[in-house]
């Protein structure tokens, strides 16, 4: 008997109501359905993948993927196919008093043709909303791969609405996972180091506004694979060190125009310090700040770091004496660095 249901994963980012209509006739978020006898009958490759001390088979579809992204206007359907599962995108018309129509994306999932859930997008308010639907390899921990549902809600510097569908290892259950909101546009996931297995890839936005403006701001990246339903964060592996030695050879002009013009610059020695702490270089990036760090700035250096209460007031605001001190503790709140 197979079920579905949605996960929340409060460890990331704030999480998202999740909308799902299923069906079986049924009307909550946890509900059996008919099974297909073939689901659990996929041939599997020989070649296998090693993580978090495990080791999998991979699937014939492993390092592949299919992507949906609509140009502005078009309204569908869209369909792509993966591995046993199909994803169906199309638009519906859901006006409001200021906007009228207002497209916003529906997503269907299929599994071997059995229809299993649909997942409204979140609106961006326009005539027509932004969305990327991917099927990638995500855990192969399961028979199936995973659908990324992205979409854009609107908004200054914001956002991109992230959940990703996702079966258990013997494919009787499936769950939305509601990943959160990020910075910027719908983007796909990425198999950063070849293995065939895909990676969610985005970058630290505690760093945006932390110490300079947003426009001003600069930010590592950031990565995590998913595991049993989980996001989990491996931001700082050695499996990804490759990733960061990219980031700061694009950086380099920045590095060297900071370094002789300081106005400005805490923004990208913030990010500048986290990319090299991960790379085990943190003190000659930290006498490199110390030294081109920008003393004259005004910004506020206060932070959270209670978290916020139902009426989104602060518990907990620390406020710091000067930019080396934030930085320290904003890289050792978000696990760059160890405390001392």
């Amino acid at each position: 008997m197979r079920n579905v249901s949605t996960t929340n994963r409060a460890s990331l980012i704030a999480v998202l109501a999740v909308t799902l209509t299923l069906f079986a006739g049924g009307t909550s978020l946890l509900l059996s359905l008919t099974p297909s006898e073939s689901l659990a009958s996929i041939e599997v490759a020989a070649d296998t993948i090693s993580r978090d001390r495990q080791t999998f088979t991979l699937q014939p579809f492993a390092g592949r993927s299919e992507t949906i992204e609509p140009e502005y206007s078009e309204l569908g359907p869209f369909e792509k196919e993966l591995g046993g599962v199909t994803a169906r995108l199309s638009y519906r018309n859901a006006p409001d008093e200021d906007v009228d129509p207002m497209w916003v994306p529906t997503l269907e999932i299929l599994v071997e043709g059995e229809r299993l859930l649909t997942i409204e997008g979140e609106s961006s308010g326009w005539d027509w909303t932004p969305a990327l639907v991917q099927i990638a390899e995500l855990d192969p921990r399961n028979r199936f791969p995973e659908v990324i549902f992205s979409t854009y809600t609107g908004g200054a510097h914001c956002c991109n609405d992230v959940r990703i569908a996702t079966s258990t290892a013997d494919a009787e259950n499936w769950a939305v996972i509601s990943v959160g909101t990020f910075d910027g546009e719908p983007t796909e996931t990425r198999d950063l180091d070849g293995d065939g297995i895909y990676e969610w890839v985005s970058y630290d936005t505690s760093f945006l506004y932390a110490f300079t403006s947003y426009a001003q701001s600069f930010a590592p990246t950031t990565i995590h694979h998913l595991a049993d339903r989980e996001l989990i964060e491996n931001t700082t592996s050695p499996d990804y060190h490759f990733v960061h030695a990219e980031w700061l050879k694009e950086q380099g002009e920045s590095l060297s125009g900071f370094m002789k013009d300081t106005e400005y610059g805490n923004g990208f020695f913030a990010a500048y310090v986290a990319v090299k702490a991960v790379l085990g270089e943190f003190d000659e990036a930290w006498d490199i700040m110390l030294k081109h760090y920008d003393r004259n700035s005004d910004w506020e250096l206060a932070f959270c770091e209670g978290g916020y209460d139902d009426a989104g007031e602060c518990q907990n605001e620390k406020r710091y004496s000067d930019f080396p001190e934030a930085l320290r503790a904003l890289l050792i709140r978000r696990g760059y660095i160890r405390p001392e």
